[in-house]
């Protein structure tokens, strides 16, 4: 049997981007096994606004509604945690000062992902 994996991920999407395009995607590949590797743009804290780029609980809902639509073509479903980073490359990011991934936040969007329901 011949396997193709296809890397679907666009730098800097967050979940709320994953979400519009995730059914075109799918549909267009029929997967038999869907990978996601999301959360860290979500979990980045813009300071000049004093918030995350998702919300927590946006995010929540988001990764619910995309294992949903993973339901949809598959029973194998995985997702990948948050890396860390190193703080003093990330706090702030180079392209945007506003703009910073902390272990803090990575860890919280990490947990939350482990606790959603399936």
């Amino acid at each position: 049997m011949i396997s193709i994996t296809y890397n679907l991920g666009i730098s800097g999407d967050t979940t709320n981007e994953l979400l519009k395009r995730f059914d075109i995607e799918a549909k267009a590949r029929n997967p038999s096994v869907i990978i996601f590797s999301i959360g860290d743009n979500d979990s980045i804290l813009i300071k000049s606004k004093n918030r995350e780029m998702v919300p927590i609980e946006k995010f929540e809902d988001n990764l619910n509604r995309l294992i949903e639509k993973s339901k949809r073509f598959t029973k194998l479903i995985i997702l990948l945690g948050c890396k860390k980073v190193d703080e003093s490359k990330t706090t702030p990011i180079l392209w945007e000062k506003s703009y910073h991934y902390t272990n803090k936040n990575l860890k919280l969007y990490n947990n939350n992902m482990t606790s959603s329901p399936p």
